[in-house]
């Protein structure tokens, strides 16, 4: 074969390729670049003080404001005061009430039932030993909303969950989607 068969032959080979690389470009895309930016679900930017009304608060026996509560970064919190039990409701947008399940050391993890939503009553080995502390989670917004329920009078008997679960069915039509 010939310099000159091999020189055209190449070049043939590389307007070739160029030709189908280019296909279908034009000067104006068709659809918005994506963004690099990782989405964000309804809780990400949700003040977990503003997830209760405060006249639903009120009805359900608890302050209407709140006292933010911010022992992790990952899911702060907002503390409310009733008259025989103290409320605190957490959002945290990284977790599913599946994935949260490991989060712990859950010694009992059960579903319950809070309106059409995915719901886990969450009890420690302390929480069973103490009494009259629960933790419910709840599937909101593409993450979880955490209800944890504590008697101000360790003396009295008191149904942590029980008063949990009645508050989770008030506030279910308020959570996010």
């Amino acid at each position: 074969m010939s310099l000159f068969a091999r020189l055209a032959g190449g070049v043939l080979a590389s307007a070739a390729l160029f030709a189908v690389a280019s296909c279908g470009v034009s000067a104006e895309p068709d659809e918005a670049p994506q963004s690099a930016a990782p989405s964000e679900n309804a809780l990400s930017a949700l003040d977990p003080c503003s997830v209760v009304p405060p006249e639903k608060l009120e009805s359900l026996g608890y302050s209407s404001s709140g006292r933010p509560v911010n022992q992790l970064e990952s899911e702060p919190g907002c503390r409310y005061r009733g008259e025989d039990a103290s409320l605190r409701v957490y959002r945290n947008a990284e977790e599913t009430v599946d994935s949260y399940s490991q989060s712990r050391s859950w010694e009992e993890y059960a579903p319950v039932n809070v309106g059409s939503r995915e719901a886990r009553r969450a009890l420690t080995g302390e929480d069973k030993s103490v009494g009259g502390v629960c933790s419910l989670v709840i599937s909101s917004g593409g993450g979880i909303i955490r209800l944890d329920g504590t008697r101000n009078d360790p003396t009295e008997n008191f149904d942590a969950c029980g008063e949990l679960e009645r508050v989770a069915q008030a506030i279910e039509s308020d959570l996010p989607k």
